[in-house]
């Protein structure tokens, strides 16, 4: 391909001109459509060495004298019965009866050994059977060269402008931050998107073949393309937002996409709020290609269980594939625009917050609508023991979240420095107070402290949930138990936005790295130590735990009094937080303040 042909390209969005003139050479078109059609033939060829042969036994599946031969079989092992000396058969045979029927035995012995005649192997039948197996290999090595492979391209291209030092100048080119990322997202990985424009036809080929309307294979193209711009979209944020991992950054970000890729290609749908983890995996939708909604999908290499009893506030939203398609991308289109509303501040700045306070309370909202979906379940057998599972799944999807939060909302050092000296001079007009204009700044700008708004999304997420709770038809114990360990969650969760915040007012450099490392040592370390010391809870001991990240386990063996007052210490702990980190922003403040004077002097 002439890069002149493409010039048209260069006024409309100038960095995708760029990324395909630096990759759209012809040696490196010839190898990715090489390897495209490599890989097509290895796959095929892989299926095609099973064709039945002239050794194909006549009791296999796909012989045409099966049933014959399948009587000759069960006649075989009546015989075999009857000659048997470890069956005591009455009357007992006679000498000639015996041996009539060992030459019997032989005779048959041979035949269940016979080998199908060629013209009686149905091989229509065969192929038939193959080319869903071909689609799903196909789709499978798809989509996890174009997520996993694109991510590491992505990634490692964000690395590489970031030392040749041309990523600031994209950054100060006159071309919007959606127009650039847009264009990395299209032009860095096109040869992987070319080498999957050749095997399209294959492919399509191997669907219809495999008795898969056309319809729904482009409706699995379109779940694919969702997912692309999802993990791209993440791949590129965390390629802008860790910078200081070096080379490494490529590989862990390609890495835990295709961990998650694997792990979730088995994970069955259980009416929980994991359920919606795996609405992030294309495969989910193949099940339905194939129409084995009802089985285990026998040999084929994922396994979501019976994905039609998936619900989402009682909405049964698995039942078919047309629903599952739309709420596939629903869920992809929601959360990559909240990627990407992130990746376009962090694009502009390094030192901005990954998402504005107003953007969090948003995001928050959304993830509490989607997963308190999932958790919600009609009335069973098991309500209480599935209220508890999916309760304490909630809890743990809602501490994920947080960490992303903690990490997207905290401002660095001299962002809060800037704050601090402005929220001096609102306290200087309101004589010592906190007036309007300061609390606004608290819950809604940008470069204040997290710590208020951690508070208020979790109030945003921990509302519905005790709704929840209250409402859900369970036991007074088991509500007790889940309200319990809401607020144990909410507490530990704030401890930690606290700490965080508090570790990036500090003067080192790699404070970032300080504060991650503090954080997560207060949320892991301590029930690894428990674990390790084999306190378990229930046992002696075991109420140390209600002081850990993972408190929900102990909660059920836990008074209302000692609850009371393990809350009593986290906050009592959290004031004394709060309260250096006030005097610390006090301090940044006038030193702020008085840097500033001296420059005027």
């Amino acid at each position: 391909m002439r890069i002149n042909q493409l010039n048209w390209l260069n006024e409309g969005n100038p960095q995708i001109f760029r990324e395909l003139k630096g990759r759209l050479k012809p040696r490196n078109i010839l190898i990715a459509v090489a390897l495209s059609l490599v890989g097509q033939l290895l796959i095929f060829m892989s299926f095609a060495r099973h064709i039945p042969t002239e050794k194909y036994q006549a009791l296999e599946k796909y012989c045409r004298l099966q049933p014959t031969y399948q009587l000759y079989q069960r006649e075989y092992y009546q015989v075999q019965r009857q000659i048997s000396p470890y069956t005591q058969v009455k009357p007992k045979l006679s000498p000639e009866k015996t041996q009539e029927l060992q030459a019997r035995f032989k005779e048959l012995q041979q035949l269940i050994n016979d080998n199908c005649p060629i013209d009686q192997i149905n091989f229509q039948q065969w192929w038939l059977d193959q080319w869903p197996r071909i689609f799903i290999c196909l789709s499978m090595f798809a989509f996890f060269i174009l997520l996993g492979v694109g991510a590491y391209m992505l990634i490692d291209d964000l690395a590489k402008e970031e030392r040749r030092g041309t990523l600031n100048f994209i950054r100060l080119s006159p071309q919007s931050s959606r127009s650039v990322l847009i264009g990395k997202m299209l032009g860095v990985p096109v040869l992987l998107y070319l080498a999957a424009l050749v095997a399209l036809p294959f492919h399509l080929w191997a669907g219809l073949f495999a008795s898969i309307p056309a319809g729904e294979i482009f409706s699995f193209y379109a779940v694919v393309m969702a997912s692309c711009a999802f993990f791209y979209s993440a791949a590129l944020l965390f390629g802008l937002s860790s910078a200081w991992l070096g080379g490494f950054q490529s590989w862990l970000g390609a890495g835990t996409i295709l961990i998650y890729l694997m792990a979730f290609n088995y994970r069955g749908i259980d009416q929980s709020p994991f359920d919606w983890l795996n609405l992030f995996n294309p495969s989910f939708l193949l099940a339905y290609l194939l129409d084995r909604t009802g089985s285990t999908y026998l040999d084929l290499p994922f396994c979501h269980g019976l994905v039609q009893n998936l619900e989402w506030f009682y909405l049964p939203v698995g039942a078919t594939g047309v629903g599952m398609g739309i709420f596939l991308l629903l869920n992809y289109s929601l959360w990559t625009y909240w990627v990407g509303q992130s990746l376009s501040r962090r694009f502009r700045s390094d030192q901005a917050t990954m998402l504005s306070k107003k953007q969090s309370y948003l995001v928050t909202a959304c993830f509490t609508l989607v997963t308190l979906g999932f958790a919600l379940q009609p009335p069973r057998q098991w309500l209480s023991s599935q209220f508890v599972s999916n309760l304490h799944a909630l809890l743990m999807l809602m501490g994920l979240l947080f960490i992303c939060l903690i990490a997207a909302l905290s401002p660095q050092r001299q962002t809060l420095q800037d704050w601090a000296r402005y929220f001096k001079d609102l306290k200087q007009k309101g004589e010592g107070k906190i007036n309007h204009s300061g609390w606004q700044g608290l819950i809604w700008g940008e470069k204040s402290p997290s710590v208020v708004a951690i508070t208020i999304n979790l109030l945003i997420t921990a509302t519905p949930v005790v709704c929840w709770i209250l409402l859900c038809p369970v036991g007074s114990e088991h509500k007790m138990e889940a309200l319990s360990s809401v607020a144990l969650t909410v507490s530990f969760i704030i401890l930690c936005a606290s700490i965080f915040q508090l570790m990036l007012l500090m003067k080192t450099p790699k404070r970032a790295l300080w504060a991650a490392g503090v954080a997560g040592s207060a949320i892991f370390l301590p029930p690894f130590i428990l674990s390790v010391l084999s306190v378990n809870p229930g046992s002696d001991g075991g109420s140390l735990w209600l002081l850990t990240a993972f408190s929900w386990g102990a909660v059920k063996y836990a008074s209302e009094t000692l609850v009371f007052q393990v809350l009593l210490v986290q906050w009592t702990f959290l004031g004394l937080l709060n309260w250096q980190l006030t005097k610390q922003l006090r301090k940044a403040g006038e030193s702020a303040s008085k840097a500033l004077l001296v420059g005027k002097s």
